[in-house]
């Protein structure tokens, strides 16, 4: 007989062999393919259940047997996943470049993001965020240092402007520098 109990009860009836799990309509091949569709094709990510690496990861442990083609959903699965993580990192990417071009990055907003995805994007981002911040600093104190305003508003240079144009400023040297470390 059919009903919704929490999962942690009905991977503990499946393990004691008392029941069967229904896998869930968004785990079933058609719909895995159809994500894995959108995510290639589009930029933004698709609404999945927050949780829904964690659920898929208990259920392919746990209820094997009650999961079709159960090899093409945890490839399906595994597709997803590395879709979504590129997507973040090329995001991560996007802002180190607004960056180093000297924008001013405000806020990130990944809707329809997981919490896996989170928990394994968060170190990287507050890195990442550190990072940037110090660049910033480097640049805004080089531009404090290297130039001033006259009285009418314009900026004036000083001798320390007056290098090679094709050194690059020290934040852009910073950011090669960690770029190169983490690269080996």
């Amino acid at each position: 007989m059919p009903c919704e109990i929490p999962l942690w009860l009905a991977i503990t009836l499946r393990r004691k062999g008392k029941c069967r799990i229904e896998i869930p309509e968004w785990m079933s091949v058609a719909s895995l393919e159809s994500y894995v569709v959108h995510e290639r094709s589009d930029n933004t990510f698709y609404p999945l259940p927050f949780h829904y690496l964690e659920i898929s990861q208990l259920l392919i442990t746990y209820a094997k047997e009650d999961i079709k083609m159960i090899d093409k959903v945890s490839a399906l699965l595994k597709d997803l996943e590395e879709i979504r993580m590129d997507r973040a990192r090329l995001g991560l990417f996007d802002m180190a470049e607004k960056v180093r071009e000297g924008d001013a990055v405000q806020a990130v907003s990944l809707p329809h993001i997981s919490n896996a995805e989170i928990q394994t994007l968060k170190p990287m981002f507050i890195d990442s965020m550190g990072i940037f911040k110090k660049l910033t600093d480097v640049s805004d104190s080089d531009n404090q240092t290297s130039g001033g305003v006259s009285g009418d508003g314009s900026r004036t240079r000083y001798a320390a402007d007056s290098q090679e144009e094709n050194t690059p400023a020290p934040a852009t040297r910073k950011l090669r520098r960690y770029q190169q470390r983490t690269d080996n």
